[in-house]
């Protein structure tokens, strides 16, 4: 990617442009919105506009999380007023609370979520006993059951295993089972190193639709709706960073992201495509897929 130049004096730019538009300054009696998001690529720009004072200076705090159902737990007990997750976990929201909704998109995932296995695909699919392990309360159930389809594979021939995605870098690939691990970048490094391969992901099953977003209770956002307004430009911005200087926008996020290096997070973020500014096509899709799209900021 060639790089703009003078990328640092643009950023710096760029933060006082958004101060000075941040149009709702909390009063010192607010509380700041809880934002919940985990290690996934997808919510780099978060993590971005948390490290350069954005996020607090709007009126916001973020919850580091460990998984995609964490976040889910803390926003349905309402330890935090917003939350980063797929589709997946929006419909559990939802399902319990009618009034939320995606308000924020981050991206579409392209080859991001995925499936390893610790033996060739031909022998997963002709064995008896498979160990899955996965995040069972998340988006990881959707894949595996997609999978499961375009392979006739039976779920009865699999024993669910319960994981923590921050916990696989633990998992010994033992040669004597058959082993698939559901997950998604960047938890899924530690796992190659030990010779697991991905045998599906989100950038061949065409027929599914991955998407991240913030979510929040549509009475939240109106009555806070010019923060959350900053929060998509905080957002637009860092993704522009992203692509003009992302070796800047690595070091930016990179304590965020465990034992990982820019040639890693290269290839981490090829494997989402940003959506933050939607045109048509990705709403059309979201609506046909049952996401609500009547409350989103573009």
């Amino acid at each position: 990617m060639k790089r703009a130049a003078g990328t640092t004096g643009w950023v710096v730019a760029t933060l006082f442009l958004l101060m000075v538009m941040t149009g709702c300054s909390p009063s010192g009696r607010e509380e700041p919105i809880r934002i919940s998001a985990n290690q996934w690529i997808g919510y780099t720009p978060l993590f971005y506009a948390n490290e350069k004072g954005w996020l607090e200076q709007g009126g916001f705090s973020l919850k580091f999380v460990s998984s995609l159902s964490e976040s889910l737990d803390l926003f349905n007990t309402r330890s935090v007023d917003a939350m980063a997750s797929t589709q997946y976990e929006y419909f559990e929201a939802k399902r319990k609370n009618p009034g939320v909704r995606p308000v924020i998109l981050f991206d579409r995932s392209a080859g991001g979520d995925m499936i390893l296995a610790n033996k060739p695909l031909e022998t997963v699919l002709g064995s008896r006993n498979i160990d899955v392990y996965l995040e069972q309360g998340s988006i990881n159930i959707v894949l595996l059951k997609d999978f499961c389809r375009e392979y006739r594979l039976g779920m009865e021939r699999m024993r669910l295993h319960e994981t923590n995605p921050y916990d696989l870098k633990e998992l010994a690939n033992d040669s004597n089972r058959t082993m698939l691990v559901v997950t998604y970048a960047p938890y899924h490094k530690d796992l190659l190193a030990k010779g697991f391969h991905v045998v599906d992901s989100t950038e061949t099953m065409e027929t599914l639709l991955v998407i991240d977003a913030l979510v929040v209770h549509k009475r939240l956002l109106r009555r806070c709706r010019d923060r959350f307004e900053a929060l998509k430009r905080y957002i637009d911005a860092a993704v522009e960073v992203s692509r003009r200087d992302p070796k800047h926008y690595f070091e930016t996020v990179r304590p965020y992201l465990g034992d990982t290096d820019f040639k890693s997070f290269r290839t981490d973020l090829a494997s989402i495509r940003w959506i933050n500014r939607p045109d048509g096509r990705i709403l059309e899709a979201m609506a046909r897929h049952g996401i609500d799209v009547d409350a989103m900021i573009r």
